[in-house]
């Protein structure tokens, strides 16, 4: 689990630095033929920091 949560906050740091980028630049990213605006990589952000948390979480209820 905790390598599971490690690559989910990778890769929420990684969205979140693609979404500031998109950001200053004011153009979305081009990962699709229509571009990906900015919030959308932050709300990508925001589900992996959760999925992290709960991954994390449900390690810790398994220990007790």
């Amino acid at each position: 689990m905790r390598k599971i949560a490690a690559l989910a906050l990778v890769i929420a740091a990684l969205s979140f630095v693609l979404a500031v980028i998109s950001r200053i630049t004011g153009q979305p990213i081009i990962v699709m033929p229509s571009g990906v605006q900015a919030v959308t990589f932050l709300n990508f952000a925001n589900t992996c920091l959760l999925a992290a948390i709960a991954f994390i979480l449900l390690e810790l209820a398994r220990k007790k």
